[in-house]
């Protein structure tokens, strides 16, 4: 009995244990707001970054985001959604159209790219709030990409 008991106590130890790493938390930067990992790190200030609005860092994958506002560049007041989706892809020279999620609010395209011979994927989001446009990337190496929690945490994606 005591056996038994021993190997239950086991197995609930490492349910909680591996449940750990699947917590999340809010992370709020200018109007938007979005839920990630609990393990993620603002890594933001660090110079390899500067380019972009936020990043957050951890073990698994990286969220990269980019805010450019309707005072800083004017002419996108004219752009769509779409418009202003396509136009990343093709400042980036991608290979991949957007597709709407099906919520509606925003849309999406998946690209891979290698960096110091390791693949990495991305899941972009693409987003309009009151006060410009925002690109929101989920990058994990392939071996680490999980396509149906990193649409989750574009999902909570929301604006003030």
């Amino acid at each position: 009995m005591k056996k038994v008991i021993r190997i239950l106590s086991l197995a609930l130890i490492l349910v909680m244990l591996a449940g750990c790493d699947r917590g999340t938390k809010t992370f709020t930067c200018r109007d938007l707001t979005m839920t990630v990992p609990s393990s993620m790190k603002d890594v933001s200030d660090q110079s390899d970054f500067a380019a972009y609005t936020f990043t957050l860092d951890s073990s698994k994958l990286a969220v990269f985001a980019l805010q450019e506002r309707y005072d800083a560049y004017p002419f996108l007041e004219d752009c769509t959604l779409r418009d202003y989706a396509e136009l990343v892809i093709q400042a980036n020279d991608l290979n991949c159209r957007p597709i709407d999620r099906s919520s509606g609010e925003y849309l999406y395209f998946t690209y891979a790219s290698e960096n110091e011979g390791t693949v990495y994927r991305y899941l972009t989001g693409v987003y309009q709030s009151g006060e410009g446009f925002w690109v929101v990337q989920i990058s994990a190496p392939i071996t680490k990409y999980e396509e149906t929690a990193f649409f989750e945490y574009l999902d909570s994606v929301k604006f003030s």
